[in-house]
């Protein structure tokens, strides 16, 4: 996978700037090394070059811990703007 990746990310810059003939013989190419179908093989290389949108992660246990520890050691009134995000021990 990660090899494939890599082959796309190299080849996606030449794709993009090659003509239209340029651009079959890149595709035949990356299918021949990969075993992808065209259709498969061109979508992979529009997307190499298109960052990455990554989700974030959830709150550790650790990090909610913290996140109490903080909210216990804030005054009343900070703590209230807090709760939607920690739940306040006070």
């Amino acid at each position: 996978m990660g090899q494939c990746r890599a082959v796309t990310q190299t080849i996606g810059t030449q794709y993009r700037r090659a003509s239209k003939a340029e651009e079959g013989k890149i595709l035949d190419e990356l299918c021949a090394m990969t075993g992808w179908h065209r259709h498969h093989a061109r979508k992979a290389l529009v997307l190499a070059r298109r960052p990455r949108i990554v989700a974030p992660r959830p709150l550790t246990l650790s990090a909610e811990q913290v996140m109490s520890q903080v909210a216990e050691d804030l005054s009343p009134a900070t703590c209230e703007h807090l709760a939607s995000i920690v739940k306040c021990t006070r």
